[in-house]
């Protein structure tokens, strides 16, 4: 049975970019022996697929795809199951789904987390980019007897160099690389208001 690092040399020797036809700008290792590769443009990433498509016989090559956003639904009934939910939002929130073809028509229930009120909880959904902004431009939704409030549960980003909010390290903009500096210099730690905080420990 192939390892990780075994599907990682039949890459190598698939792309095999010290020709120099193709560029790979990185690549990484993932779970269940999965290998991520990014190029700069599109061209080059067509180049990179056109070699690995000749070692079909042995890799299966698939174009990333971006994760669907997600929605929390506030102080749900606990009673309801995920069956029940999906059906209350579809049945009672016409509104939400109208017009919306089989690509844009995507919602499921991911998890749960438990509310103050015993007898609630919040609901995560992952939905499709429409109704992801129909849900949040609406602001609640009604399930059975309820109207409970919709807010995005999409997954905060933080860059680690210049730690500011929604984008990562590797999107940071020249010249942006200061910040951090400027912010671990500024103040010491014993007087930092956020003192006890992870931004505080970080500084």
């Amino acid at each position: 049975m192939a390892t990780g690092d075994d599907v990682m040399k039949q890459v190598r020797e698939a792309v095999n970019a010290k020709d120099g036809w193709v560029t790979v700008e990185r690549v990484r290792k993932v779970k269940d022996k999965k290998v991520i590769l990014g190029c700069r443009t599109v061209e080059e990433r067509e180049r990179v697929k056109e070699r690995l498509k000749g070692a079909s016989d042995r890799l299966n090559v698939e174009d990333m795809r971006n994760h669907d956003p997600m929605v929390i639904l506030r102080d749900v009934m606990v009673h309801h199951t995920d069956n029940d939910i999906k059906t209350a939002i579809r049945n009672q929130n016409g509104v939400v789904f109208r017009g919306l073809d089989g690509k844009d028509d995507r919602l499921e229930v991911k998890f749960r987390r438990k509310a103050r009120n015993p007898l609630m909880n919040h609901v995560v959904l992952r939905v499709s980019p429409t109704i992801y902004n129909r849900m949040l431009e609406k602001g609640s939704v009604h399930i059975d007897m309820q109207r409970v409030r919709v807010a995005d549960q999409s997954p905060l980003v933080q860059c680690s160099m210049c730690l500011a909010y929604g984008h990562g390290r590797r999107f940071l903009q020249s010249g942006d690389t200061k910040m951090h500096t400027l912010r671990r210099t500024a103040h010491k730690k014993p007087m930092c208001r956020l003192s006890g905080s992870r931004t505080a420990k970080m500084l």
